[in-house]
């Protein structure tokens, strides 16, 4: 079976999406949580913006990701093909959300507590010179 080029398309985009989103992911839990524990500045408060900056892109980068796959499975199987595994990795590259507010949002409700707590404990006098940039 032939895959047409909206097919091939969206195919690229969900392994791209994927790609993309699982090195994110890496790059946070790799470089970007090390570097924090040993950051002059509270780390939950750099957790924190690690977090809402994920929080804001992650989502719409698995909805598309897996909108991406769920096309190509459409196709495939409106043209005999094997389609299973496309709604796989579309159930795969959304499951990041559910797992996120079911099994993390205890440990992310304390290190939101935590960052808040930081950011209330700086003072006029403690806080960073906001004129360095």
């Amino acid at each position: 079976m032939q895959l047409t080029t909206p097919s091939l398309l969206a195919i690229a985009t969900g392994i791209v999406g994927s790609a993309w989103s699982s090195g994110a992911i890496a790059s946070i839990s790799i470089v970007g949580i090390p570097a924090a524990l040993i950051a002059p500045s509270a780390p939950a408060v750099i957790w924190a913006e690690f977090f809402a900056r994920g929080i804001a892109l992650m989502p719409k980068i698995a909805v598309t990701t897996a909108g991406a796959y769920l096309y190509a499975a459409y196709d495939t199987r409106q043209r005999g093909g094997n389609w299973k595994g496309f709604v796989v990795g579309a159930a795969l590259a959304i499951a990041i959300v559910p797992y996120t507010l079911a099994f993390m949002a205890g440990t992310n409700d304390l290190l939101h507590a935590a960052a808040k707590g930081a950011i209330e404990m700086r003072t006029p006098s403690s806080a960073p010179p906001s004129n360095l940039l």
